[in-house]
């Protein structure tokens, strides 16, 4: 059994990092990108139902922004959106400190279950007529989530946070045009089972007999002359 957990546990942490390397990679410097942040939202094995969390979604190197749309779809067997909050109180905001325009009305989040363990939310934030200062960089929206589910003992749950849908996750320019060329980063949404902390003397204790075992070798070992 401990061995069992042991390999799932190991199994969970490389799918988690995987899972990183597939949805996130390294972005130009000067490209213009629309992501979440953290990119990863990961909890362990003793995370309950009813836990909320936030995810929140970013704009890096933009032109001059008249609006921003962002589409996500995710797994609603495990997770579930409550709300959305367009940031107006925080100084990251893309449009701090302007009138602007969101839709849905908050917190409505657009929520449409598609299919079994699909769903998804589309937001937007807007500025039009046009007026200073200009995002170029910042924060987009909040979706605020509730986990529904929690895997088995020894086993886990994950989702893709997926943006990455040029025809309706898209930033906007001042004149109301759709700005070419954006790069759009998914996210992720992990449960892992937690490691078992009985397993750590165990493994400790192997590993350092291991390696006393090693060490008589070395030291018992005859010397060669000349050497």
């Amino acid at each position: 059994m401990k061995k069992t957990i042991l390999i799932t546990t190991i199994v969970a942490f490389l799918l988690v990092a995987l899972a990183l390397l597939s949805t996130n990679h390294f972005a130009n410097a000067d490209s213009t990108r629309v992501y979440l942040s953290p990119s990863a939202y990961t909890f362990g094995g003793n995370t309950n139902v009813g836990t909320f969390f936030n995810v929140t979604a970013w704009v890096d190197n933009a032109p001059d922004i008249g609006g921003v749309q962002v589409y996500m779809e995710f797994n609603d067997s495990q997770i579930n959106v409550t709300r959305w909050i367009e940031p107006t109180f925080n100084s990251s905001y893309i449009f701090n400190g302007t009138t602007t325009s969101a839709l849905p009305t908050p917190p409505d989040p657009g929520y449409v279950h598609l299919a079994a363990g699909k769903a998804r939310v589309q937001v937007a934030v807007s500025r039009f007529p046009t007026q200073a200062p200009w995002g170029h960089s910042g924060l987009i929206c909040i979706f605020e989530f509730n986990i529904t589910a929690v895997p088995p003992p020894g086993g886990q749950l994950t989702s893709t946070l997926h943006i990455n849908n040029s025809a309706k996750t898209y930033i906007l320019d001042p004149t109301g045009a759709t700005v070419p060329g954006v790069e759009l980063d998914d996210g992720s949404y992990t449960i892992v089972p937690e490691f078992p902390i009985a397993l750590v003397l165990p493994i400790f204790l192997g590993l350092t007999l291991i390696a006393v075992a090693i060490r008589k070798k070395v030291l018992l070992k005859p010397k060669v002359k000349g050497f």
